[in-house]
This record gives structure tokens, C-alpha cells and sequence, in this order.
């Protein structure tokens, strides 16, 4: 029986987790709750082995629902936790070692128009048969000038506005130790990530995986942007247009690497994948 108590703009309700067959990724552990979190004693027994664990859910809509945060954190509370926002493992493995989970999530759909300079939104095959596109997903566009624009453009702003606020929204939450909130991300989420802690110094810790703070190279590299095709590149150059060549740099980490220490981040890449 899941028991509801709400106030408002923060709803908190206690349940019950499920083990999940999911082996623990220890890096955020290490991190933020020292190295006791990741002894050979908590490694993950068979899911059949693994009793379900108690969690309190607290539910925070900020900005009218543009922003919808969800946080797990152990229950019953002792003392406040390290949290992980957008964590890669289940909320399972991080609880069972008293650490708590954030999950946020961005109404898009609601502002269309920020898809402005880009042709992402084009998904059916009569729009594709009009004009081809360059790049593939969320970084295809139907000219060379503004590949990828709209989705750097899209995690600028998770990074700058929508990750602050949801530390904001954290305050809110009793047993949450603000002094140990780190993010993780892999590959789409891991630009964010990266990109995040370059700019909420609050953050304390970070576990990147399969993405990179050097844009102009994934651009260049990236079989979902120009693959390195000569097609594409002017005399070496990624041709981007002015405006957007100028403001892509200001977006990209890997020029305020400087404000990552002391904290620590653990970035894991494929030693072959030129784009990462």
C-alpha cells in the first residue's frame, strides 16, 4: 500500500523498491559517500536474493510543471544523504547504500519553438524526401550551417537554468545534504552532465560517461553530425555559420575546465571513439 502525504508544491509519498538485475556502478558512491560504499561487501547479490527496501518518493513541479523533479531517498531517514542527480544506476543500487536519487524532467513539448535553426522536429519519410538531411537525430539539420545548433542549444539551457533550479528545489526536501549532490549522464545526458558541473559550482561531484566537452570535435567526428566527410568541411573547417560558430564555444566545458577542481569527475570513453 503506498501511503501519500502532500504539501504543497512538495508531495512526499513512502514505497516500496523492487530489486532490479542491474549491477551497482560504484563511481558516484566513491565520490560522494566515501570508499566504505564500494567494499566488496555490498556487491550486488542475484536479484532473487535482494529483499525489496523502503524509499521516500518527494514530488516538486517547479514553474507551474515546466520543471517536474522526483526525489527517492532512503526511509526510514537518519541523517541526510549524498544525492545523485540524473543517476545511471537503478534507484535500487544507489538506496541500498544510503544515497538518494534525483530525477528531473523538462516539458519541451510545450515550447516548440525553440526548435528554431534546426529541422530535428522533420521525422517523417515525406519530409525527408524533400530535402536531405545532414547528421542523423537530434543533430540533423537539412544544411550545414546550424548542424547540431538546436541541441547544444538544448542543453545550455538544461545546464544554466533547469539544473539550478532543481538545486533550488532541493532545499525543499528534508534529509537531503546539500553539501553532496553530484549528477551523472551518459552519452545525451552526459553532455548535460559535463556541461552542468562546469556551471553550478554547488555541484560536488560528476560520473560522465560516452560524452565530451570538446563540441567542435564532435561536430567534426560524429557520425550523427558532419562524420568527417569532406563534403561538408571547408578546407579542414566545420562550416558553421558565424553566428553560431562564435556562441559554440561559450557553450562547451572543455574551456571552463578550470572550475571543475577541486571536485572530482570521472569521465569514462571509449579510447577509440574520436568524437568522444
Amino acid at each position: 500500500m503506498i501511503q501519500f502525504a502532500r504539501r504543497p508544491p512538495v508531495g512526499s509519498r513512502a514505497v516500496r523498491l523492487q530489486p532490479l538485475h542491474r549491477p551497482i556502478r560504484c563511481l558516484l558512491a566513491l565520490l560522494l559517500a566515501g570508499t566504505a560504499a564500494c567494499a566488496p561487501a555490498v556487491r550486488p547479490s542475484p536479484a532473487s536474493e535482494r529483499p525489496p527496501i523502503q524509499a521516500r518518493i518527494t514530488s516538486i513541479a517547479i514553474q507551474g510543471g515546466w520543471i517536474k523533479v522526483e526525489v527517492a531517498l532512503p526511509h526510514p531517514l537518519r541523517a541526510p544523504v549524498p544525492v545523485v542527480i540524473s543517476p545511471l544506476n537503478s534507484d535500487y543500487d544507489l538506496l541500498r547504500l544510503g544515497i538518494g536519487t534525483v530525477r528531473f524532467r523538462t516539458n519541451w513539448k510545450a515550447l516548440r519553438a525553440l526548435r528554431r535553426g534546426t529541422e530535428t522536429a522533420r521525422t517523417t519519410d515525406e519530409a525527408r524526401q524533400q530535402k536531405p538531411l545532414i547528421g542523423r537525430w537530434i543533430l540533423a539539420s537539412d544544411r550545414p550551417g546550424n548542424v547540431g545548433e538546436g541541441y547544444f542549444q538544448t542543453i545550455t539551457y538544461e545546464a544554466h537554468k533547469a539544473v539550478p533550479q532543481v538545486m533550488r528545489s532541493l532545499r525543499l526536501v528534508e534529509g537531503v545534504d546539500l553539501q553532496k549532490v553530484g549528477i551523472a549522464g551518459s552519452s545525451t545526458s552526459g553532455f548535460l552532465a559535463l556541461q552542468a558541473f562546469a556551471t553550478e559550482p554547488a555541484l560536488a561531484a560528476a560520473f560522465v560517461r560516452a560524452a565530451t566537452g570538446e563540441y567542435e570535435c564532435f561536430l567534426r567526428y560524429s557520425d550523427l553530425a558532419f562524420n568527417n566527410d569532406p563534403q561538408w568541411l571547408r578546407e579542414g573547417e566545420l562550416p558553421l555559420d558565424a553566428g553560431y560558430a562564435a556562441r559554440l564555444p561559450k557553450m562547451d566545458p572543455a574551456n571552463r575546465a578550470e572550475l571543475f577542481p577541486p571536485r572530482p569527475l570521472r569521465l569514462v570513453t571509449g579510447a577509440e571513439d574520436k568524437a568522444i
